[in-house]
């Protein structure tokens, strides 16, 4: 089929770190894009701020947007290699101005929180950028459905409320919002959040390996999530023997590690015909290798020689969900 949907198959950056002699800024967006030209990859993540911690040491996609001509600079160089972004919503979670389920705490105010959403929408308009990112958990348990102290129904009112709020800023644009299952809550308790927002504007990220984070099947998700997308994380997991399991300290026998992708569990071709039959919207998806959770087989001496094996993963991911999508 060749593609027939024109997928743009990208990275995360921060499984594949730019060298540490560029300072976040300038220099490393623009490595990350040369980066996408070396792999043939044709998408990455945003995270705009108005400007940059000057202690950052670590580039994850930052674009700062106090210099407005930078902005429009960076977007020209993107175009021209033809590389989209899914643009993280970081103000998200405070646009209806409630407290947070897990914290009780309050996020941004909510005029503040709209304020730099607009800002997210101007960015996403000079760049021609049509997805935004985001969810709910934060990899702790504390954020997922294993908190016994939060019930998912206030977990999901808070999401809806937040979430209907920004659909209603993204009517009449083409932006659409993709939900994250981000290591908290089953495909289907996704799902059911996404239902209940209800709106042509907010859809899925569907993160194909999330579930194993949470101790569930990730293939489980498929028909809950496949549905509702509009962009997509791959991962793998695989089970391997516990190697810290003995016999008189009884930790479980059998555990999930991320891996290579086709070495695990995930049935990917399952995955991509349903995404193509099924997805909220699949012309132009942006599907992002994140190679999240692999540990190395063997000792590194230094962060470099880690920072390589993680380069490593990228670029098998990224030829392997090349090779996918080219059968689709």
């Amino acid at each position: 089929m060749n593609n027939s949907f024109n997928f743009k198959v990208g990275f995360q950056q921060f499984a594949n770190r730019c060298p540490e002699s560029l300072k976040p800024g300038r220099d490393s967006f623009i490595w990350y894009i040369e980066e996408c030209k070396r792999m043939g990859a044709h998408s990455l993540s945003m995270m705009p701020v108005p400007r940059i911690p000057e202690d950052e040491k670590y580039d994850g996609g930052y674009l700062a947007f106090e210099d407005m001509g930078y902005v429009r600079e960076m977007a020209a160089l993107a175009k021209e290699a033809d590389v989209h972004y899914v643009v993280y919503c970081i103000p998200g979670m405070s646009l209806a101005g409630l407290p947070h389920p897990a914290t009780g705490e309050m996020g941004m105010p909510p005029a503040e929180a709209r304020k730099y959403l607009d800002k997210i929408i101007e960015i996403c308009e000079i760049f021609g950028a049509d997805t935004l990112g985001g969810g709910y958990g934060k990899l702790e348990v504390k954020y997922s459905r294993y908190n016994k102290d939060v019930k998912f129904e206030d977990v999901k009112k808070f999401v809806v409320a937040n979430m209907r709020e920004l659909g209603r800023a993204l009517e009449g644009t083409n932006i659409m919002m993709a939900y994250e299952n981000h290591c908290d809550f089953t495909g289907k308790e996704i799902a059911g959040i996404l239902e209940e927002i209800d709106h042509p504007n907010i859809g899925g990220m569907f993160d194909i390996g999330n579930g194993a984070v949470i101790c569930c099947d990730p293939m489980a998700d498929v028909e809950y999530l496949a549905p509702w997308a509009v962009a997509a994380h791959f991962k793998d997991f695989k089970v391997v023997n516990n190697p810290v399991f003995e016999h008189l300290w009884q930790d479980m026998p059998m555990i999930f590690k991320g891996c290579c992708l086709g070495e695990g569990i995930i049935d990917f071709d399952v995955i991509m015909q349903a995404i193509c039959a099924q997805a909220k919207r699949k012309e132009n998806m942006i599907l992002m290798a994140e190679p999240a959770f692999i540990l190395p087989e063997q000792h590194y001496n230094c962060l470099e020689e880690m920072h390589e094996f993680d380069r490593k993963c990228t670029y098998q991911f990224v030829n392997f969900m090349q090779e996918l999508v080219a059968r689709y």
